[in-house]
């Protein structure tokens, strides 16, 4: 998994499907296929972070669905 923080907007995303903690595991959907992904909610800066496989940024990047900055 990557962590980044999500600068753009994602254009499709289903409800959470569950909670572990403080992240939760979303669903998002590219191009008709549902990949799951890890989101936390940062203490310091109050934004989302989300982390995706390097699978989901390439398919993301590939339809410009988002702009993410990585750390």
């Amino acid at each position: 998994m990557i962590v980044g923080h999500v600068v753009g907007l994602i254009r499709e995303r289903k409800t959470e499907v569950a909670k572990s903690g403080v992240q939760e595991i979303t669903r998002i959907i590219i191009r008709g296929r549902v990949h799951q992904v890890v989101a936390d909610t940062s203490q310091e800066s109050n934004c989302r972070i989300i982390k995706f496989s390097r699978e989901v940024i390439s398919e993301l990047r590939k339809h410009s669905w988002i702009a993410l900055r990585l750390d």
